[in-house]
């Protein structure tokens, strides 16, 4: 039947934004703009759509889920008959870097599923959708990417947080002030640290002089190339003529 995979696409669409996905609410969604897409008489329904494609391939969804990983983005190919499976196994593998989790999604009852479909989405990482009597339901569940969103942030905040905490932790505040004020001499970013070693004694380690301007920039006087964040031109008197 002409435009079946739109229907296929509309129902799975309704479905993820009403029940979400994997006990998760479904933040955005983009339905490809193919063009059995674009000129179904769901079309409507389909929107926003837009040209989808992920390393030469296009997912026939694209939609970010409020995981408790964090925000996962999951990429689903769609197919209009489980006939189909291996193609859409293909195409789903294809886009599977890059994204979080990708799906497979077949309108055939879960219990009809042939064993070798359940078996080589398994096997390669990839999620199945299928239908039990009134919704879609996952059969296989997606391959964790790696490395986890929550996993990553955690580590992201560390890198961030702990070195300019313990850099105001660790110096006095004047030492902050030398780096500033050194860099407003116009020492250039790699050579700040030589400067504040020969003009500031009070910092006698490397490691040191590294935590002021670490703290400079926690508080604002250094950018993160150590480079002043105050224009001295701007705060120049104006001269007289």
């Amino acid at each position: 039947m002409p435009h079946e995979e739109a229907r296929v696409v509309h129902s799975l669409k309704q479905h993820l934004l009403e029940h979400g996905l994997r006990r998760s609410r479904v933040l955005h969604l983009l339905v490809d703009a193919h063009p059995s897409y674009v000129h179904s008489p769901v079309a409507r329904d389909l929107e926003p759509m837009t040209r989808l494609m992920l390393e030469g391939t296009r997912p026939d969804i694209l939609c970010s889920v409020a995981q408790p990983e964090g925000v996962l983005v999951t990429g689903i190919e769609v197919k209009a008959s489980d006939k189909d499976w291996a193609h859409g196994l293909g195409q789903a593998l294809s886009y599977r870097p890059s994204v979080h989790h990708a799906y497979l999604a077949l309108p055939t009852l879960a219990a009809d599923l042939r064993a070798t479909t359940v078996n080589q989405a398994r096997g390669n990482g990839i999620g199945l959708l299928a239908r039990d009597a009134k919704h879609w339901v996952e059969v296989v569940a997606p391959a964790d990417p790696t490395p986890l969103p929550r996993a990553v942030s955690q580590a992201s905040s560390l890198l961030e947080g702990v070195p300019a905490a313990r850099s105001l932790q660790l110096n006095h505040p004047l030492n902050y002030l030398a780096a500033a004020f050194l860099a407003d001499r116009g020492a250039p970013s790699g050579s700040l640290l030589q400067s504040l070693a020969a003009h500031w004694k009070d910092l006698g380690s490397d490691s040191s002089r590294r935590h002021a301007a670490t703290g400079a920039n926690t508080l604002g006087l250094l950018d993160l190339d150590w480079k002043p964040t105050l224009d001295r031109t701007s705060t120049r008197p104006p001269s007289s003529s």
